[in-house]
């Protein structure tokens, strides 16, 4: 699964910085096309995990350490 965030840099890296402490996935950043302040970050994330997650969000559970796939 590929995900991709857009917007203003503080936003985007903050979204960024919560996704790699929480989670442990690293996203790759770039300049937007549109020029301008915005920001670009991509992220792949194997669909096991992707699957994983919406089950976290779902359930409204926090997951155990060595719980993540």
């Amino acid at each position: 699964m590929k995900l991709r965030l857009m917007g203003s840099p503080d936003l985007v890296r903050a979204w960024k910085q919560m996704f790699e402490h929480e989670w442990g996935i690293t996203g790759a950043e770039y300049p937007s096309r549109r020029g301008g302040n915005e920001l670009r970050v991509y992220f792949d994330i194997d669909d096991r995990f992707a699957m994983f997650t919406v089950k976290v969000f779902q359930d409204h559970t926090q997951p155990k350490k060595g719980e993540l796939p």
